[in-house]
């Protein structure tokens, strides 16, 4: 069957914008990065060092902002800038899951939620393989914006990425195949259905261990997001990304009996915000009326 007849329009967005430009493809150079970040909190040039570890070859400014903190940031497994760079939720259950041998489950997780979000590869491969390469980039060029040559990058990085993480094949031909047992996995692991009934506990409990370190009772989304991921890892050795949590909370009621859950909008552009009704919000607090 041929890829146009057998994928509709609509599954992909042919610009190619959406496509993430990767610049370093191999997951253990990027969980080795993650870790030079976690290793050394608001210390650039320690993190700058540890990542230059990798490519002693290679010009320092280009390697580690033009492809670590470039990728990690395109991944979205970083936030923050300059020195007050830190691991998204994303990134810290990436290098946290080796602790529950949970690694190449949690990466895939974390890839596949991209692919579906943003370049849709994994159904396009999965309603047309085997797949050839060449037969990809031309039906992506069909009604592509970007030139032929920007637009292969970017196919060549995620289609690495996605190799690399063990959710697609590729054999000496080219020709694309899903590997269904970890694809079936990762989207087990995508499920939001079984992680929902513990989450408001969850949430109220790391909500309190954070709350101190807060101001006027606010405290970052993003890092209550961290810590809430990190308990479901390490105590029900369940995935739960970014996207995952956003959704639950989205969901959760905001007024209730026991609890006030309310949000504070940002200052100014800033990353991976918490998008709730069309608004946008960086810190949230909860306030409790009645002990748990």
């Amino acid at each position: 069957m041929s890829i146009q007849r057998s994928l509709p329009r609509r599954c992909l967005d042919l610009s190619g914008e959406q496509i993430p430009v990767i610049k370093e493809r191999r997951i253990q150079y990027i969980i080795y990065s993650l870790k030079c970040f976690h290793d050394n909190p608001f210390n650039r040039e320690l993190q700058r060092a540890c990542v230059l570890k990798l490519y002693p070859d290679k010009n320092e400014h280009s390697v580690f902002r033009g492809v670590t903190i470039h990728t990690l940031r395109k991944l979205g497994l970083i936030v923050g800038r300059g020195d007050r760079i830190r691991l998204g939720s994303n990134g810290k259950i990436i290098l946290d899951s080796d602790k529950v041998s949970m690694r190449e489950r949690t990466i895939r997780a974390v890839i596949l939620e991209i692919d579906f979000h943003r370049s849709h590869f994994i159904e396009l491969i999965k309603k047309a393989q085997p797949l050839k390469y060449s037969d990809l980039i031309s039906y992506l060029q069909k009604d592509a914006i970007l030139g032929k040559k920007q637009l292969k990058e970017r196919v060549d990085s995620w289609v690495r990425i996605l190799t690399d993480s063990g959710l697609v094949d590729s054999d000496r031909e080219g020709r694309l195949t899903v590997k269904s047992e970890n694809l079936e996995t990762a989207m087990k692991d995508l499920r939001v259905e079984e992680k929902e009934p513990s989450f408001i506990e969850i949430l109220l409990s790391c909500f309190s261990a954070l709350h101190k370190y807060g101001t006027a009772g606010m405290i970052d989304i993003a890092d209550l997001r961290s810590e809430v991921s990190i308990e479901y890892l390490h105590k029900r050795n369940m995935i739960l990304t970014e996207a995952q949590f956003d959704q639950l909370l989205r969901n959760a009621p905001k007024v209730t009996d026991t609890y006030i859950i309310t949000f504070g909008q940002p200052m100014g552009a800033e990353e991976q915000l918490f998008i709730y009704r069309g608004n946008y919000y960086r810190t949230i607090n909860i306030r409790m009326l009645k002990e748990r």
